[in-house]
């Protein structure tokens, strides 16, 4: 399999599970693809010509994308605690960002605004009901 074709089912299957999740279920990547994939992050990481590293990896997500990596449904999240778990995700957005990007999902149905900084995601999504 070529790398393009690799590469494109990978993305293939965070579409799946962002989808999933959007959609109030529980889907975890299988043990055995994510310890396949970080194998392959501890070989670029011994490369010392190698372009990019977890954290960088992290940081090429477009913040909005970005959130569902770290947001699980039915939860309730202030944009500190979100900047945070971004943080230990690899990314350093400042909160203003974080804040406008849960913004972005708020006015798409995405996400709950419960009251300035404090964001609800939803078991189901108004776009769903």
């Amino acid at each position: 399999m070529h790398v393009t074709q690799v590469t494109a089912e990978l993305e293939r299957i965070a579409n799946a599970r962002d989808t999933a999740r959007a959609a109030g279920l529980a889907v975890e990547i299988p043990p055995a693809l994510l310890d396949a994939c970080a194998a392959v992050i501890r070989l670029a990481e011994q490369d010392p010509d190698a372009p990019a590293s977890p954290g960088s990896m992290a940081r090429l997500l477009p913040l909005r994308r970005a959130l569902w990596h770290v947001l699980d449904p039915g939860e309730r999240v202030t944009v500190t605690e979100v900047a945070a778990r971004l943080a230990d995700f690899g990314r350093a957005d400042p909160a203003h960002k974080v804040s406008n990007a849960l913004g972005y999902w708020v006015t798409r149905g995405r996400l709950e605004r419960e009251r300035k900084g404090v964001y609800l995601y939803p078991e189901t999504t108004t776009e769903q009901q």
